[in-house]
Formats: structure tokens, C-alpha cells, sequence
């Protein structure tokens, strides 16, 4: 009852003023809708993240979650690929210097391509370290494959080395040549642990 006879005397009040009062008050109410819908606009509209909309942040999500998983893939396929000893080509000198030529077989068992970047590592003959390798030359095993890999050694001109190239030329006491290593591709490390047999 309060509040309907408030609302009449409310109304009556209002009427009582002259046309131009009327005219600002409805003014002033209308203005003030106008500023609240402006508000809300701001508000609608400075939902965004780094300069982007909500549609477009997720399709740049969606974009770097493809990139992500490409890239832990061949992170995978090179954690999972594996190294066997192959062929000795040759022991000998190349200028002063003693040098071996040998080939490692990479088997890659994953269903994508992978590209090796570089090998490198140390040689050894009967647990003496001997030379060391180190290649730089891209190699891409193909899925499913295995792949013969040269490579070179560089070795020390000391008597285990003398005794090597005599058991490579002549067939004598056999020798056990062992390649420790690590094979990198797309930033990880694949290590290489590899034994030969020469001579005997």
C-alpha cells in the first residue's frame, strides 16, 4: 500500500513540473542507458588476449598444439632409432695420418622420415682410446628403413693403432674395435655404442 501510494505521489510530483523539467529528466535517463550500453560494449569487446579475439587465440592454440605434436614425433622416431655395426672399408694412412673408413647401419623402425645432422663420438682398440669421429653431413633415413652410414675415424699415431692396421692388412691377432658416440638430430641426442671385430 506504502509503495502504491508512493508511486502516486511520485507520479503527481513529476507532473507538476513544466514541460522543459520533464524533457531533462528524460534526457538525463536516457543518457544514462546510453553510458551503461557503451560500458558494456567496452567490456565485450576488450575480451581478447594478446591482441587477439577469442576465435582467433583458438586457432593459434590449435595451430601450435599441431606444431607441438610434429615435432615430439620426430623427437620420438629419433629416441627409438637404432644403430648396428656394419662393414671396416679400410685401415690405413691417409697422408701421416692413420685414418679408418668404416659404415654403421641406422634402423629406423618409425613411420616418418628422420634426418640425422651429425655424428661424433670416440674410437677405441682394446680399451685404448685410439681416434675420435665426427661427421657433419645430413643423412635422412627414410621410415621404415635401414641405412647404411659412412663415416670416418681419425686415429692417433700410437702402437695400438700399428697393431690395428697390421690385423686389418694381414689378417693376424684379432683386434676389438669399439665406437662410442652420439648421433643428433632436431636437437636430441641418440647414443651410438658399437663393437667391431678385426683380424683373427
Amino acid at each position: 500500500m506504502w509503495i502504491s501510494l508512493f508511486g502516486r505521489l511520485f507520479f503527481c510530483f513529476v507532473r507538476s513540473f513544466p514541460d522543459s523539467a520533464n524533457k531533462t529528466l528524460k534526457t538525463c535517463v536516457i543518457n544514462r542507458s546510453a553510458s551503461i550500453g557503451k560500458r558494456k560494449g567496452k567490456r565485450r569487446s576488450s575480451r581478447r588476449v594478446a591482441g587477439l579475439s577469442r576465435d582467433e587465440l583458438y586457432i593459434a592454440l590449435g595451430f601450435g598444439g599441431l606444431l607441438v605434436f610434429a615435432l615430439f614425433s620426430k623427437i620420438r622416431a629419433i629416441a627409438n632409432l637404432v644403430f648396428l655395426p656394419g662393414n671396416i672399408s679400410n685401415i690405413g694412412f691417409y697422408g701421416a695420418n692413420p685414418t679408418m673408413t668404416f659404415t654403421v647401419f641406422a634402423q629406423n623402425t618409425a613411420g616418418t622420415a628422420v634426418t640425422v645432422n651429425s655424428f661424433a663420438g670416440n674410437i677405441y682398440c682394446n680399451g685404448t682410446l685410439i681416434g675420435n669421429i665426427s661427421s657433419f653431413n645430413q643423412i635422412t633415413l627414410p621410415a621404415n628403413s635401414q641405412t647404411p652410414v659412412p663415416l670416418n675415424a681419425q686415429l692417433m699415431g700410437i702402437s695400438v693403432v700399428s697393431d690395428l692396421i697390421s690385423a686389418y692388412s694381414s689378417g693376424s691377432t684379432a683386434q676389438n674395435v669399439e665406437i662410442k658416440g652420439y648421433a643428433n638430430g632436431v636437437g636430441f641426442q641418440v647414443p651410438i655404442d658399437l663393437s667391431f671385430s678385426v683380424g683373427g
